[in-house]
């Protein structure tokens, strides 16, 4: 044994050794930093080491053995290796301050899903205008984004924005609330996030399906304050009957699936990977009708089936 190796023995007489299965083991920096893996072959008491130091030597010397591995042969021998389980990564989980309840609907916001993205290495971020909105297009914007990983996984998705899905003080600004939804249904796909962002919804009271008095966030008017103020035209009976049968009986909204509500439908399906046709299935199973003849009350229950399906 020449100085070297000598020395290596000596700290590595210092270092604690664990095992977490049979050829597995973890042995702690000097320092107790870090912790290097161990693949060692208890019978042939041979093994490899995943130390910087290691990985260079070996190349030039194929019996080269680290501190790491002497002490991993040191303690087999004397039998003298810790327990331990297999440390699984955690993963980055959405923040609660970047969570919005709303009537006891949780809402996610962009900064959250931006936060928890970059934290699995968000690499890029990038967005395409696919359509400006102008007149002929009812001022409809529509962007796709890009989501890139350092690891280059690559995700795409689209977003929409017009006057009829926005609050009437977003709608100056269609093409950035698209861009924002773009990214924020890309990122949750890319952070494994079902929960709706906040962004993402033109209307809240919509999407929930809860009538009566609905607060948004930022001060909005509440639905109840736009019944006093707007005026609100009266239904034929023979409507207000066939609305009533075309509802079975499952909810006591009676009015046609809003257009937020459709489009919540769309996308979870998408995310639980639900053919449109199983789709239409599940509808008429629940229901007995197509999507698009749902009330807003089928069409809030549909939604929250599919959100529990997560």
């Amino acid at each position: 044994m020449n100085a070297a190796e000598q020395k290596r023995t000596q700290r590595a007489e210092q270092l604690r050794v664990f095992q977490t299965s049979q050829e597995d083991f973890w042995v702690e920096s000097s320092d107790g930093k870090i912790a290097y893996r161990i693949f060692f072959n208890i019978e042939r008491k041979v093994g490899k080491c995943t130390c910087p130091d290691y990985q260079i030597m070996v190349k030039s010397d194929g019996d080269y053995k680290c501190k790491h591995l002497l002490a991993t042969a040191e303690a087999v021998r004397n039998n003298d290796t810790g327990n331990a389980e297999h440390i699984k990564k955690m993963k980055p989980k959405l923040d609660e301050k970047f969570i919005i309840n709303i009537k006891g609907k949780d809402f996610c916001t962009y900064p959250g899903l931006l936060d928890v993205a970059h934290k699995l290495n968000l690499m890029s971020l990038k967005v395409e205008l696919l359509q400006y909105p102008c007149k002929d297009n009812g001022h409809e914007a529509i962007t796709k984004a890009v989501a890139e990983t350092s690891k280059g996984e690559i995700y795409t998705d689209i977003g929409d924005a017009s006057p009829q899905n926005c609050d009437s003080r977003i709608a100056k600004h269609l093409i950035r609330m698209s861009s924002t939804r773009s990214k924020s249904r890309v990122l949750r796909d890319l952070s494994n996030i079902s929960m709706l962002a906040i962004e993402e919804v033109g209307d809240v009271d919509e999407v929930i399906g809860s009538p009566g008095n609905v607060v948004d966030i930022k001060s909005r008017k509440t639905a109840q304050s736009k019944k006093k103020t707007g005026s609100t035209k009266s239904v034929p009976a023979k409507n207000q009957s066939s609305e009533k049968n075309s509802d079975n009986g499952n909810g006591s909204d009676q009015s046609k699936i809003s257009q937020a509500q459709e489009k919540a439908i769309m996308n979870l399906s998408k995310r639980r990977d639900i053919s449109p046709d199983d789709l239409e299935k599940m509808s008429r199973d629940m229901f007995k009708l197509s999507v698009v003849n749902l009330s807003t009350s089928n069409a809030a229950t549909l939604i929250r089936t599919l959100q529990q399906s997560a």
